[in-house]
C-alpha cells in the first residue's frame, strides 16, 4: 500500500510564467525546486515548480499566498502574466508507488498534485521522521525567511540571469560560505520538527548550525 501525506500547500497556475518567474526568481525554470527572494538574498517563498505545454504550475505553502502575490504585483503587471489559485490538493507520497497523472519527482518520494480526495493514511509523526532522515525541510517549519544558502543551494543557479538578491548569493558562494547551514541534528534544543526515532532512540530535528 502506498504511504501517502496531505501537505497544508496550494497549486497555482501561471501564465506567461517565463517572462514572470524567469525573470525573478533564484532558479532556471526547468529546475525541480524555485525561490523568490528580497534584494539581501533572503527568501521571500519557496516553492516547487512543474512545466506544463502553455503554463507552469507551483506548489507553495498556504500560508505563504499572499506573501508571495504581494512580492510579484509589480511583475504581473508588466509581464502580462497570471496567477490562478487552484482547487488541487498536494499530498507527498514517500514511496513513490502511487500512479498520479501529475507529479513532481522529489530525491525521495514524489508531490502528487490532483482533485481527488486521497487517503493521507500515516501519521504527522511518521511524515517528520521521514522529512528529517531524507532532509526535506519545511518553510513555515523549519525556515522562513533565512537568506537562502543558509538553507540549501538546491534554489539557485549560478548560471542563471539577473534575479533579486542575486548580488548577494553569488558574493556569498563565490567569495564566502554561509555563516550557517541547516541540517538534521540530534538532541538540541533549538530543534524544529523534533521527533523521536523509534530505532535509536535520539530525538533527531532540523536546526541551523555554524559552518566551519
Amino acid at each position: 500500500m502506498e504511504r501517502i501525506y496531505r501537505l497544508d500547500k496550494i497549486v497555482l497556475r501561471i501564465t506567461k510564467a517565463d517572462k514572470l518567474l524567469g525573470n525573478v526568481t533564484s532558479n532556471t525554470l526547468d529546475a525541480e525546486k524555485n525561490a523568490l527572494l528580497d534584494r539581501f538574498g533572503k527568501i521571500v517563498v519557496t516553492f516547487n515548480q512543474i512545466k506544463h505545454n502553455d503554463f507552469f504550475s507551483i506548489v507553495i505553502g498556504k500560508k505563504f499566498y499572499e506573501r508571495f502575490m504581494t512580492a510579484i504585483k509589480m511583475y504581473l503587471k508588466l509581464t502580462k502574466a497570471k496567477v490562478v489559485k487552484t482547487n488541487c490538493k498536494v499530498y507527498f507520497d514517500l514511496d513513490k508507488k502511487y500512479k498520479a497523472k501529475l507529479s513532481i519527482p522529489q530525491n525521495k518520494g514524489q508531490l502528487i498534485i490532483t482533485n481527488e480526495e486521497l487517503d493521507s493514511n500515516i501519521t504527522e509523526e511518521e511524515f517528520t521522521l521521514f522529512r528529517l532522515k531524507n532532509n526535506i525541510p519545511i518553510q513555515g517549519i523549519d525556515y522562513d525567511n533565512e537568506m537562502l544558502l543558509n538553507v540549501s543551494e538546491e534554489f539557485v543557479s549560478y548560471g542563471k540571469g539577473c534575479f533579486l538578491g542575486q548580488e548577494v548569493i553569488a558574493r556569498v558562494h563565490y567569495k564566502s560560505k554561509p555563516p550557517k547551514k541547516l541540517a538534521v541534528v540530534e538532541n538540541l534544543e533549538n530543534m524544529t520538527s523534533r521527533v523521536k526515532d523509534p530505532k535509536t532512540g535520539k530525538e533527531l530535528g532540523f536546526a541551523f548550525i555554524e559552518t566551519k
